[in-house]
């Protein structure tokens, strides 16, 4: 059996949708590129809208991304469609970000690992989300070795009955905006160089939290905060 020369993984999200996910992946993709023993081949499986953000912007920064192409959310034939791109592609390991890409994962039964980061728990999920959290634990249940984006995540992840020695923290990396830039922003928002400044991203969703920020803002008349919005399908 031939070694390869770089470990190549296949970083498979559950869709190609601006979030956290995306963001993630094109950190990650941005912080391996010249790494001479990991190559990184971003993946998603189709959503069901337009928004491409992933795909995107990985092919604009040189990357080869793939999309499985599926008929429905749950089309049976993307598992053969995924065990041959692995074996095609030479795949040593596979990532999985989210809750269809691991329990698809799963069921198409690789010849390689596969470890899963979970992003999140759903803040009140109708019936057919909690379906697939349910289908998404019994898949990380199956993984080496498990990610979660914060301690909070993992002690639920250990609770829903995942082995705690499976389950590590690794929180989410982004790359830090160069200081002219949060000097700009203070300038404009009329901020002295050492006044608690907050930063929130994210999509204006339930479960996200905005309405605590702006209520401990109230509680902290020294604090200013900026909310960056991220406008991608939910």
């Amino acid at each position: 059996m031939t070694v390869p020369s770089r470990l190549k993984v296949l970083l498979l999200a559950e869709n190609p949708y601006m979030g956290g996910i995306a963001s993630h992946l094109l950190t990650l993709l941005d912080a391996f590129r010249d790494d001479p023993e990991i190559a990184l081949v971003p993946a998603a499986l189709p959503g069901l809208h337009a928004d491409a953000t992933l795909l995107d912007n990985a092919e604009a920064a040189g990357f080869s991304a793939h999309v499985f192409p599926m008929a429905c959310r749950f089309d049976p034939r993307v598992l053969g469609r995924i065990r041959r791109f692995v074996r095609d592609e030479e795949i040593s390991l596979v990532h999985v970000h989210g809750y269809r890409g691991a329990v698809m994962a799963a069921l198409a039964r690789l010849p390689v690992p596969v470890v899963a980061t979970c992003h999140g728990q759903l803040v009140a999920p109708n019936l057919k989300l909690r379906l697939w959290e349910r289908m998404s634990l019994w898949a990380m249940r199956r993984c080496p070795a498990v990610v979660a984006c914060a301690e909070t995540v993992r002690d639920w992840l250990v609770a829903k009955g995942l082995a705690a020695d499976r389950v590590s923290v690794i929180p989410n990396a982004v790359l830090p905006p160069p200081a002219a830039h949060e000097e700009d922003v203070r300038r404009r928002m009329g901020l002295a160089p050492d006044q608690p400044l907050i930063l929130f991203a994210g999509r204006l969703v339930e479960g996200k939290g905005v309405e605590t920020l702006i209520e401990a803002l109230a509680m902290l008349p020294e604090a200013a905060a900026v909310i960056a919005l991220a406008m991608g399908a939910v």
